[in-house]
């Protein structure tokens, strides 16, 4: 009976714990898209972008357990550079719309890159997937 109480207790210590504030490194998923060239092989793959940032510790534990969220950037206003069959962006042109996007889960601090490389891929390359966030609130309808 007493361990029962203990693990009861440990259960509600950690459920407070989490609902804190905490500052974390963790993973954002970045893909580009021009909605300028739909008809065009103008998407990109995924860059994986570290961010220290803050959020409270469910999000923290969700997060760590799970895919890390997708940013989709639309790139009409941004040329991406190339180098070979690489493209290659700065962190900084993009970092504004990042934070936007995401500040609803996260405060972000700062970026531990300061360069996102991307490859050009067909648009039918990309999978669906229910955890991206587009910039300009653009629907996404996710087939899975």
């Amino acid at each position: 009976m007493f361990c029962w109480f203990v693990a009861l207790a440990f259960v509600a210590w950690f459920i407070n714990r989490l609902s804190n504030e905490y500052r974390a490194e963790m993973l954002v998923n970045v893909c580009l898209y021009d909605s300028q060239h739909k008809h065009e092989s103008k998407l990109f793959t995924t860059s994986a972008l570290p961010v220290i940032a803050r959020a409270n510790g469910f999000y923290i534990l969700r997060q760590r357990l799970s895919t890390p969220p997708t940013v989709m950037i639309d790139i009409k206003n941004k040329r991406p550079r190339q180098t070979g069959t690489h493209y290659y962006l700065l962190t900084a042109t993009v970092q504004d719309e990042i934070r936007q996007l995401l500040s609803d889960d996260m405060q972000i601090e700062s970026y531990a890159r300061d360069t996102l490389f991307f490859q050009g891929v067909k648009p039918d390359d990309i999978p669906d997937d229910e955890n991206m966030i587009y910039g300009n609130h653009v629907v996404h309808s996710s087939s899975n």
